[in-house]
């Protein structure tokens, strides 16, 4: 009975720590010793433990944000270079003036990784950089097209706008923008892009199509005139 006891006794209670627990942080937790712990884990080799910390270091404001700028100055890896890109937009004006400052990176990857950050973001200033890129025409098309497939209408009507917007005479854009716009049934915004691209291919002979979606667009809007000579 008494080694029994002596050996109930010895057991940990559900209150005490037990001594050489090695578990493992989970992701949403702090790292271990604050910023020092933090500066101690990105000194790894590891690529997956480098992100791991750099997905936590909005939690430590603005010490985060500097740690990040510092990353993104020195790192050339460039699934490191986007993720940091990702991370310190969270942090308004700042962090989109850093993004932005890669715009104009000597490296092509870079920049490409600055722009695919930049096009997901949803402040004007963002928008306005990326205005006269020539290298965010592939990428605002692209994702256009891909909303369009997901009859994300007006989704991809945004994204055809930030082309036509400083390329005029794109008449294959104004012809998908047309199509979205039927679909939202805003008849006059299609006619007007329809209208457009029949100025600017006025000597085809290829514009069979054009005519016959805006000559539906009239009949929508009951101006049966224009809809027959179309």
């Amino acid at each position: 009975m008494t080694s029994n006891a002596n050996n109930n006794e010895k057991q940990p209670k559900e209150y005490d720590l037990v001594l050489g627990n090695q578990q493992q942080p989970q992701s949403g937790d702090l790292v271990l010793g604050g910023i020092a712990g933090v500066k101690k884990r990105l000194r790894s080799q590891s690529l997956n433990e480098k992100i791991a910390v750099i997905e936590q270091l909005e939690k430590y404001g603005v010490e985060g944000f500097d740690i990040l700028i510092d990353i993104g100055k020195k790192e050339d890896d460039i699934q490191i270079k986007k993720l940091v890109f990702k991370e310190i937009i969270k942090y308004g004006d700042r962090g989109v003036n850093f993004v932005i400052e890669h715009l104009f990176h000597s490296s092509l990857w870079i920049q490409k990784a600055a722009i695919e950050i930049l096009i997901d973001c949803p402040q004007e200033k963002a928008k306005l950089a990326l205005r006269g890129n020539t290298n965010s025409v592939s990428l605002y098309i692209k994702r256009g097209t891909e909303r369009l497939n997901k009859k994300d209408y007006q989704g991809a009507i945004d994204d055809f706008s930030e082309v036509l917007d400083y390329i005029f005479e794109y008449t294959d854009l104004y012809n998908r923008r047309a199509f979205c716009y039927q679909q939202l049934q805003q008849y006059q915004l299609a006619i007007n892009d329809l209208s457009r691209i029949i100025t600017i291919a006025s000597n085809s002979n290829s514009l069979h199509g054009v005519y016959y979606n805006r000559g539906n667009c009239y009949l929508s809007l009951k101006e049966y005139k224009k809809a027959i000579a179309d």
